[in-house]
């Protein structure tokens, strides 16, 4: 099973919002923070042993990450009321 939570919104960074997550695979929790733009150009940066779990050297590599893109943003509020809390 594979579920995403939102721990804390980092803010404003440059024209974009970061977010850190918690993400649970088959009970083992990972952090990331997502940071994404208006025009939803994105960064994801990923635990370490997260990489080391799924045997990537990078997680742009991993075969699902648009899916786990999509649970992400589905996790969130309404990407007009973030950029409107944090002056976007």
């Amino acid at each position: 099973m594979v579920s995403v939570s939102v721990i804390d919104y980092i803010g404003k960074i440059k024209d974009g919002v970061a977010i850190l997550l918690s993400l649970n695979i088959d009970d083992n929790i990972y952090e990331l923070i997502f940071w994404f733009n208006k025009t939803l150009n994105y960064t994801l940066t990923v635990d370490e042993k997260l990489l080391k779990d799924l045997h990537l050297e990078n997680i742009y590599e991993y075969p699902y990450i648009e899916g786990l893109i999509k649970m992400i943003f589905e996790k969130l509020p309404p990407v007009k009321e973030l950029f409107s809390k944090f002056q976007i």
